[in-house]
């Protein structure tokens, strides 16, 4: 509550984070946050994104960090796989918060090509029983 209080820069986040949770006054953010379950927190991210989409300088650091933590994900795994991340590595993003179009799906997709060039990202929509389907088939033909 830092814009609340003067400590930062007035933000669009905060009415927007207080509307959606129905709330009048920021004071009681502070003992949402202590109860809120990571479900609760993460039903934040909608409203988090738009604000950024529309030019929030608080709301866009939000999915900044995590776009970065992200991107830490993926290039790690691109090393500890294939040794260098400018491998060519099929990466495909999948999720509520990376549904194509997204705020964080765009920045992610920005920040990958140069944090990890080799990336070959599967553009299309991912359906996850579509892949369990494929990891089935291929044990099927193994055994």
């Amino acid at each position: 509550t830092g814009a609340s209080d003067g400590r930062e820069p007035e933000t669009a986040l905060l009415g927007v984070l207080l509307t959606h949770l129905q709330m009048e006054n920021p004071d009681e953010l502070v003992a949402w946050a202590a109860k809120a379950t990571p479900a609760k927190f993460a039903e934040l991210s909608g409203p988090i994104m738009t604000v950024a989409a529309n030019g929030d300088l608080r709301a866009n650091s939000l999915c900044t960090m995590a776009c970065e933590e992200l991107v830490v994900h993926i290039r790690t795994l691109a090393r500890q796989l294939f040794t260098d991340e400018r491998a060519a590595i099929p990466i495909a993003l999948a999720g509520g918060m990376m549904h194509r179009g997204s705020y964080l799906r765009r920045l992610v997709e920005l920040r990958l090509k140069t944090a990890v060039p080799g990336i070959n990202l599967h553009s299309a929509e991912v359906i996850p029983a579509r892949g369990a389907v494929r990891c089935a088939l291929r044990l099927a033909a193994n055994a």
